[in-house]
């Protein structure tokens, strides 16, 4: 993953959407990019 954050030059996170709590997971959606 450190590998995936220095080609994009940026903090990633990859989770699957079971994981994401309702509070927060349509926002997390709509700023998500699929890879």
């Amino acid at each position: 993953m450190q590998d995936l954050q220095s080609v994009l030059g940026r903090k990633v996170d990859i989770v699957t959407v079971n994981v994401l709590k309702e509070k927060i997971k349509e926002s997390v959606l709509q700023e998500a990019i699929k890879l």
